[in-house]
């Protein structure tokens, strides 16, 4: 195919392509500058991209690790939720032995009272067990 002059084509990225054969100079230039821009402009837009898949792979790297991080503090905090319900039944069973202990304090001071008073009671009737042998006499 060959172009006239005038004819304007488009190349297969899209991009305007000029016949330049008859442009005077400032013309070719403003032509050769809009496809400079236009692909300056499609390189920032790569650069960008590709700095927001950097970070986006960042990202997931922490993400991934902040998983991995996750699902051992769960364990973590199940082997101590597991401690903590065997502390609180060792709780329970110490609770159950201490007012079992104090049952028996109590019994044991009733039972001292007791002692006390038999043997005051016993005084008392060797005392007049006494009096009694001393008035027979």
């Amino acid at each position: 195919m060959r172009l006239s002059e005038e004819e304007d084509i488009q190349n297969e990225e899209g991009t305007e392509v000029v016949n330049t054969k008859n442009l005077n100079p400032n013309t070719e230039i403003e032509h050769l500058q809009s496809p400079i821009k236009e692909l300056e402009s499609r390189r920032l837009t790569f650069e960008r991209k590709l700095l927001e898949l950097h970070s986006l792979k960042e990202k997931l790297s922490c993400i991934a690790y902040l998983q991995k991080d996750l699902t051992g503090k769960t364990a973590e905090i199940g082997k101590l939720n597991f401690t903590i319900s065997a502390l609180k039944a060792e709780i329970k069973d110490l609770q159950e032995i201490i007012r079992q202990g104090n049952m028996e304090i109590k019994q044991l001071d009733m039972e001292k009272h007791l002692i006390e008073e038999l043997q005051r009671k016993n005084s008392n009737g060797s005392q007049i067990k006494g009096h009694i042998i001393l008035l027979e006499e």
